[in-house]
């Protein structure tokens, strides 16, 4: 039996030293890929962080304008003109 196995041994040997090398090169392309997609995706996440911050004061601004004290209406402002 042991006769019948030294010639596989070889070649099993090799399938897995390729098979090591294939999960090498997956492993290097994952990673440059996940560098690639941040390098792309860091100024749009900063852009858009700074986009939300002035939606944020503008939204304030709003809110501050709608709760400020109004003056009461002038007299005139009630009163219609009547056509003679």
């Amino acid at each position: 039996m042991a006769r019948q196995l030294k010639p596989v041994a070889a070649p099993v040997a090799e399938v897995s030293a390729r098979l090591d090398e294939a999960q090498e090169r997956e492993a290097a392309r994952d990673r440059a890929l996940r560098a690639s997609v941040t390098k792309q995706v860091q100024p749009l996440t900063v852009a858009l962080v700074a986009a939300i911050e002035r939606s944020d004061a503008q939204m304030a601004e709003f809110r501050a304008r709608l709760d400020a004290p109004r003056s009461p209406p002038s007299p005139a402002a009630g009163r219609r003109r009547r056509r003679p």
